[in-house]
């Protein structure tokens, strides 16, 4: 790959040498021999020397591309900004690339072989050989740019690149914030879009953008703004990034498949530089195996043949098994509104008490207090021009997991405030009700035991109302919540553990709980509102569905998916005597003939899909189960943040029962929700698929589905009627 337009004068130019052939390994900065690390410090000092002039340094050609060079004209230097995208980290894939193959002509002009890789700083690993930051920045690359280094004064004044924080508050930091969990998860994201950028982020699955927009705001400095690009630790750190990257292809080789499907749903527009439609080129970046601009989908092959390996990808830890979090979440932040680039320090008090801000604004005082659960970043470029893709793609949400800091100061969430001090990139540090950010909504799980001590779960009044809402919702508890064990609570237990195949003991031990949190579907239920049942669901007639193939995450094979569907749609047929058939998209939105007819679009064929939860379901923050679909008179809705297996499909991770590892299958969800279509409320008979909770072994029908169904239709008489 080479720059558009970065060429250097006439005569022998060093930035133009050709690179000799082979792969080149990427290693981790602070393991690598001190020896080599040098070498890779003079090669970055050898890129800032300038070739023709005051601007004409290849470092400063590759750092101008992230945020252009205010007061200049951005024509000469445009301002590309991939936050927030879909490409976020497909673009900054040759944009590292590019750096690094002028790395190497930069040793070969110090009289080395160029078999250099640009080395990764592992945030991850918080303390590698003693360092956290890496040492060799701080000895040698946080030296001033020559004074020619610049074509002006910079404006805003860059701050000096020996600004950095201390070790001891970068491990704090790191650690108090899970920055190596938040990688984590974002590897196990079941859609490449959530992986992608925060933009599509879930509380399920952060981006891979967030732990990225945090590590720009702990190094502060110039790492913290829009010219970012021009401190040298952004190329370590986005060569990391790039690390994660391709970790999630090694894991997910569909991921180019899950690009097209969510490229193609944006403005083929776009802004400059970046793809317009699922497969456009990434500007200003050339492919130099083809001589043509390098396109998306170079970033998603084989990376050898572009010229470098890593030692090592991310290795991904089994799944822990734990609850899901509590996350103080920040709805819809606006980066047009915050003004700059910013870290949301979150703490958490007693509810009512009061609360004691860190002594100082200094970083080391902000991230110690026992109170502290951690930060996100919220990072875009606040070029004084303003950015034309943060003009366009300016929201995102922001999590803070608090759950460590909840169990370490003993505070249950329904009793906890959440405070925020927001640490702004030029410095200042203000708390969050003095800026324009939202303020943060504590969300979690419908049963926690943060904060309860186990053998209290029964007399704790909060942890028994969540209990009750919980057996409420599922049939097996009728009135309103008391927040007493009383009896009748207890024996909504029984029924709920002998419906779910459980002991029937009444208590609340850990395989209860494990199955009100993970199994239960808990799908709206209209079946039982007026009107809200299909008409044309009659035995004997024909009633049409239909699959919506551009919703279908792309790991779910088709064709297996449509045999999951017809076999539940067929098994519910066959009790019913309903003749379901299923048509394509097309063919369900036309209208039928007959000039007399209106256009009938969903209003007699069930159309399946699948569809990200809104906001406001509480079911997007309690983990696997919840809200797994939805159901009404003509549609089913499957979440595709879950992790969905067809039938021909045997997952290794299946008998994971962690927060964020739990697998449903497609055929025991739709029968359950087909039943919802015909008419059917939850039942609370054991081995029934109407059960409101999710079992692997439950794949067909039993007989008093069969027959609740045929009642509800009308081919048997209903127990009103026969008495």
């Amino acid at each position: 790959m080479g720059l558009c337009g970065c060429g250097g004068p006439s005569g022998p130019d060093w930035s133009k040498a050709e690179l000799p052939p082979g792969v080149v390994v990427r290693k981790e900065i602070r393991s690598m021999p001190r020896e080599e690390q040098e070498r890779i410090a003079r090669a970055f000092l050898k890129m800032r020397e300038n070739i023709g002039g005051s601007g004409t340094s290849p470092y400063f050609k590759m750092a101008v591309i992230h945020g252009g060079m205010p007061p200049l004209s951005t024509k000469k230097y445009p301002e590309y900004c991939a936050h927030r995208r879909t490409c976020f980290a497909p673009w900054h894939r040759p944009y590292v690339l590019e750096f690094e193959r002028m790395l190497r002509r930069a040793d070969l002009a110090l009289g080395g072989d160029g078999n250099i890789g640009l080395p990764y700083w592992d945030w991850t690993r918080y303390e590698v050989n003693g360092e956290v930051f890496p040492r060799i920045i701080r000895d040698e690359l946080t030296v001033d740019f020559p004074s020619s280094f610049f074509p002006i004064k910079p404006s805003p004044a860059f701050a000096p690149l020996a600004t950095l924080p201390s070790d001891a508050s970068l491990k704090a930091a790191f650690e108090a914030s899970g920055l190596d969990e938040l990688a984590f998860l974002s590897l196990r994201s079941s859609q490449f879009l959530n992986f992608a950028c925060t933009a599509s982020q879930t509380a399920r699955y952060p981006s891979v953008e967030a732990p990225h927009n945090t590590i720009h705001g702990y190094v502060g400095g110039i790492m913290g703004t829009f010219q970012s690009a021009f401190h040298p630790v952004f190329w370590m750190h986005h060569c990391n990034v790039d690390r994660l990257f391709e970790t999630y292809l090694q894991l997910n080789p569909d991921s180019w498949v899950d690009f097209q499907q969510a490229q193609a749903k944006f403005d083929p527009g776009g802004a400059k530089g970046y793809p317009n439609g699922p497969a456009g080129p990434f500007k200003p970046f050339v492919n130099h195996l083809t001589g043509e601009a390098f396109n998306a989908a170079d970033c998603f092959t084989n990376t050898e043949p572009f010229g470098f390996l890593y030692d090592a990808l991310l290795p991904v830890p089994p799944p822990q098994m734990r609850e899901p979090p509590w996350l103080a979440t920040f709805w819809d932040v606006n980066v047009l509104a915050v003004g700059q680039p910013c870290l949301l320090h979150v703490y958490v008090a007693a509810k009512g008490s009061a609360w004691e801000r860190p002594p100082s604004d200094s970083r080391d005082d902000l991230v110690t207090p026992d109170s502290f659960a951690g930060s996100a970043g919220v990072f875009f470029l606040n070029s004084p021009a303003g950015c034309e893709n943060c003009r366009v793609n300016k929201t995102f949400d922001v999590y803070v997991d608090v759950t460590p800091a909840l169990r370490r100061n003993n505070i249950m969430p329904r009793n906890a405030d959440i405070h925020v001090l927001v640490e702004s990139a030029d410095g200042t540090v203000s708390p969050i009700e003095q800026t324009t950010l939202p303020p943060p909504q504590l969300n979690g799980p419908r049963l926690t035991t943060v904060g309860i001590a186990e053998s209290n779960l029964h007399a704790d009044d909060g942890y028994i109302t969540s209990l009750q809402q919980v057996l409420i919702a599922g049939c097996f508890l009728s009135g309103e919540p008391s927040g007493v064990y009383d009896d009748q609570t207890v024996a909504a237990v029984k029924r709920f553990q002998e419906a779910a195949g459980l002991e029937v003991d009444g208590l609340l031990d850990s395989a209860t709980r494990d199955v009100m949190l993970y199994g239960l579907i808990l799908s709206n239920d209209h079946s039982e509102e007026p009107g809200t049942r299909l008409a044309s669901v009659k035995p004997g007639e024909v009633t049409k569905w239909t699959l919506v193939a551009s919703t279908v995450p792309s790991r779910l094979r088709k064709p297996a998916l449509l045999a999951d569907l017809r076999k539940a749609f067929a098994l519910w047929g066959e009790a019913t005597e309903v003749r379901f058939e299923y048509v394509e998209p097309e063919a369900a939105s036309r209208p039928p003939p007959g000039p007399s007819q209106a256009l009938r679009l969903n209003h007699d064929t069930i159309t399946v899909s699948f569809d990200r939860k809104s906001k406001s379901d509480p079911g997007a923050f309690d983990g696997p189960g919840g809200q797994l679909a939805h159901a009404t008179a003509d549609s089913i809705v499957f979440d595709p943040d879950e992790l969905w297996d067809t039938s021909d499909a045997h997952s290794e991770r299946k008998v994971t029962r962690g927060w964020d590892e739990v697998h449903y299958q497609i055929l025991n969800v739709a029968l359950h929700e087909i039943g919802h279509c015909i008419g059917l409320s939850h039942s609370e008979h054991p081995g029934d698929i109407m059960l409101p909770f999710y079992s692997p072994d439950r794949t067909v029908l039993s007989e008093n589905d069969i027959l609740r169904a045929r009642m509800e239709l009308g081919l048997v008489p209903s127990a009103r009627e026969s008495n």
